[in-house]
């Protein structure tokens, strides 16, 4: 075997083993037409072996999206884009006529079905993404007698209040789906424990497209307990969830400062802290350790976006104030970021990509230099919002 080949089978497998989806994107692409001009079993089989990989490691079946990074717990739940779907398409397909597994074929169609629906950019972003495509259909039409791509399933997304607190309230399952028909949806409670019961134990109904919810789960009781509750939401994952059954909220720890105070939580970079810089009566890049002297607070456009965020540890904190009296907003909204039980009120949060409405208050001070929302997109979006109780 030539050595630029062996070098290319190299870097393919370095690809693997890095766990980036997107190191193999033109590396398939070559392995493939290099085999096609010159066969070689080696390379078949490392075109073989990659692919595998993708389904195994990289692809999040979940989510239907490719890991950035595998082996990376940060990227273990994307969303995608769809480049790397597009890009590892021709390789994939390939891998599919050569070893005829189920499991590659079924990731090719869900991937590329899903990558071609979501649309690509323009001009360089555009040839980039789409340059492998063509061979990918060639094969699946000549080669595998697939002349047209299957319609994309989206699994309902679920939202629900993890935590039930004294003396009861309801537990509500909210499903979002972008299917054309509705769906049947049930929910079971399968177990309860502690000093709680919930009536009934099982409720169904139909989740129509966008936003829906089930009938409640009423649940009541005292102290610590906990709950099983197993849902079908109608076509393929059955999901088990635990809902945390637990005392009433104590006190607010904090005290909001009456008079002053304003802060915006962000660091440096934070496009919200930028627009504040040098406003009077406003504090910026500020942290937690700010909201005792603080009436009011925002959080930064973004602001779980990096890493590092920590929602788990900064929501609560946040809502403690707003309980205490203060103010609080919020620039942009990370549906990954959201609980329920944030707040008594059920805000549905979905990465769906949202349109501006219009300004009820131009007068606000928060308008006062915004003419107009214009063209502007959310893309973190409420599809849903119900007063809950027993939520604190």
């Amino acid at each position: 075997m030539k050595r630029s080949t062996k070098a290319m089978l190299g870097v393919a497998l370095w690809a693997c083993a890095a766990g980036q989806a997107a190191g193999l994107r033109d590396r398939l692409q070559g392995l493939m037409l290099y085999d096609l001009v010159a066969p070689s079993k080696e390379v078949k089989e490392c075109v073989i072996r990659a692919a595998r990989w993708l389904e195994r490691d990289s692809w999040n079946h979940e989510t239907h999206a490719f890991r950035y990074i595998s082996t990376c717990p940060t990227f273990d739940r994307p969303h995608g884009t769809g480049a790397t779907d597009l890009t590892v398409s021709s390789g994939l397909a390939y891998a599919v006529t050569l070893s005829h597994d189920p499991t590659l074929k079924a990731l090719l169609l869900d991937s590329l079905s899903r990558a071609l629906k979501a649309g690509v950019g323009v001009a360089k972003d555009f040839a980039m993404d789409i340059r492998h495509v063509p061979y990918a259909l060639y094969l699946l039409k000549h080669d595998l007698g697939i002349a047209e791509l299957p319609a994309v399933y989206e699994e309902p997304t679920l939202a629900y209040r993890d935590t039930i607190r004294a003396p009861g309230g309801a537990l509500v399952l909210y499903l979002t789906h972008a299917m054309k028909q509705p769906l049947p949806a049930k929910a079971t409670v399968a177990e309860v424990h502690g000093a709680w019961k919930v009536e009934p134990r099982e409720v169904s109904g139909q989740a129509k497209p966008g936003t829906s919810s089930l009938p409640p789960l009423v649940f009541s009781g005292e102290g610590e307990g906990r709950a099983r509750v197993v849902v079908d939401p109608g076509k393929k994952a059955i999901r088990t969830l635990e809902v945390a059954l637990t005392d009433a909220l104590p006190p607010p720890a904090l005290t909001p400062a009456q008079q002053s105070g304003i802060a915006v939580l962000g660091a440096d970079d934070n496009p919200t802290c930028k627009a504040y810089a040098g406003a009077e009566g406003v504090s910026v890049n500020a942290d937690l350790s700010a909201l005792p002297r603080c009436r009011a607070v925002m959080l930064g456009a973004d602001y779980f976006a990096k890493a590092d965020s920590k929602p788990g540890e900064v929501w609560p904190k946040l809502c403690d104030f707003v309980r205490a009296g203060g103010k609080l907003v919020v620039w942009q909204f990370n549906d990954d970021a959201w609980q329920l039980s944030y707040l008594p009120l059920d805000l549905v949060a979905s990465d769906q990509n949202g349109e501006a409405r219009k300004i009820l208050t131009p007068d606000h001070v928060l308008f006062s230099n915004v003419p107009s929302l214009g063209r502007a997109v959310c893309y973190d979006t409420f599809t849903a919002r119900e007063w809950a109780a027993g939520s604190g």
